[in-house]
C-alpha cells in the first residue's frame, strides 16, 4: 500500500512542510525524488554543485555549516 502511494503520488511541496525553505532548495530536493531516474541527478557532484549554488546565492540559512563543510561544501574546512 505504500509502495503504491509513493509510486503513484508525487512528493508533497517540500516548502508546504517547511516555509523556511528556500525555492532553489526545494527545487533541488525535488529532483533528488523525481519518479524516473534520467529526471534526477545524474551525480552526486551535479548535486553538489547545485547545492553550492545555492549556499553562495545567500538564500539559504544554514545551521549545519560544520556538517556541510565536511563534503566542501557551507565554507566548511576542506579535507
Amino acid at each position: 500500500r505504500i509502495i503504491k502511494q509513493l509510486v503513484a503520488n508525487p512528493p508533497p511541496d517540500p516548502i508546504a512542510l517547511n516555509p523556511n525553505l528556500s525555492k532553489g532548495l526545494a527545487e533541488i530536493t525535488l529532483k533528488c525524488l523525481e519518479k524516473k531516474q534520467t529526471d534526477r541527478y545524474h551525480s552526486a557532484k551535479l548535486l553538489a554543485a547545485d547545492l553550492q549554488k545555492e549556499i553562495n546565492s545567500g538564500k539559504l540559512k544554514l545551521k549545519a555549516k560544520s556538517f556541510l563543510g565536511r563534503f566542501g561544501l557551507g565554507g566548511g574546512k576542506k579535507k
